[in-house]
């Protein structure tokens, strides 16, 4: 999941052309995608447990720069600027809001809550870029926030208020670190999950070494559920799932790949119940069902159309 969402240029707003039906081995891989993004929030609540939030996250990164590094090498001077303004959006801002805001709600609110990100994207193309919104965008947002407002608030939830925040700020910065990709791009997809993986790591450890204690305990007393939530998200979501989203994007136009993004908050639900032992209760339901139909039509129907000019 960028948590859940890809840094590729144009990924929300790109529309392919048409193409054939996915075979069963490419099904197969955008529901392994949808199912490892979706699982990365019920890593996040296994791992913040034994290991401060953001500590976690910085680790995160620096487990993925080791592995990328030596592919992709460091980014060239021209680009250093660019990639430092998306990685502190993309990278700094976003995983660390997102991070500990699921850390303090339950992993069916975080993850559909976290489906705010392509709204956002399309809200914040349509103020930077002048990009002209249709009326399925703008019906879809509106269910959206609408879905995100019930999660929050319904009837018989005590849903913590700043983690919801947190988690949809986090997408906020998502969303300005996408458009920003789309308007410095477009880059090599394996680079620059590197170079984000390199630049981001200092700002979250530093970040964390600011405002949370008990760094070197709670690494030496970490067992194999806290250092396994680790890897997983830097291995699955950070570079396994991001894999599975481009390769498919090579093969398929992306109106028949963003689609399968919408499992990912159905696979956390799922497994917050199976492994969190968690109950979501009406308003997750009502509002995850209004959030994820909101999703639905930005995703699989034209978001903007390119301002004139």
């Amino acid at each position: 999941m960028g948590l859940l969402t890809p840094t590729r240029p144009h990924s929300y707003l790109a529309i392919a052309t048409p193409g054939r039906r996915m075979p069963p081995l490419d099904l197969a891989a955008a529901v392994l995608m949808a199912l490892v993004w979706g699982l990365q929030v019920v890593a996040v609540k296994i791992g913040a447990v034994q290991l401060p939030p953001l500590l976690m996250v910085g680790l995160r990164f620096v487990v993925m720069a080791a592995l990328l590094l030596p592919f992709t090498g460091l980014p060239p001077r021209a680009l250093l600027r660019p990639v430092a303004l998306i990685a502190l959006f993309t990278g700094g801002l976003h995983f660390a809001l997102v991070y500990l805001g699921i850390a303090r709600i339950d992993a069916a609110t975080a993850a559909i809550t976290y489906q705010l990100a392509p709204p956002f994207t399309v809200l914040v193309a349509w103020a930077w870029l002048g990009d002209r919104m249709r009326v399925p965008a703008i019906l879809g947002m509106a269910l959206a926030f609408a879905g995100v407002v019930i999660l929050a608030g319904g009837p018989g939830e005590a849903q913590d208020l700043l983690g919801v925040g947190l988690v949809a700020a986090a997408t906020m910065a998502f969303a300005v670190g996408t458009v920003l990709t789309k308007r410095h791009g477009p880059f090599d997809a394996l680079a620059l999950n590197a170079w984000i993986a390199l630049l981001t790591a200092p700002q979250i450890l530093l970040a964390s070494a600011i405002v949370e204690s008990g760094q070197l305990p709670a690494m030496a007393a970490a067992d194999w559920r806290g250092w396994g939530a680790v890897l997983y998200t830097a291995l699955t979501g950070g570079i396994a799932g991001f894999w599975l989203w481009y390769w498919l994007l090579g093969r398929h136009p992306i109106s028949r790949v963003a689609p399968f993004t919408l499992l990912a908050p159905m696979f956390a639900i799922l497994g917050g119940v199976v492994v969190l032992g968690e109950r979501p209760g009406l308003a997750v339901w009502l509002g995850g069902a209004l959030t994820l139909l909101g999703v639905a039509l930005i995703q699989v129907l034209p978001a903007l159309r390119p301002a004139r000019g």
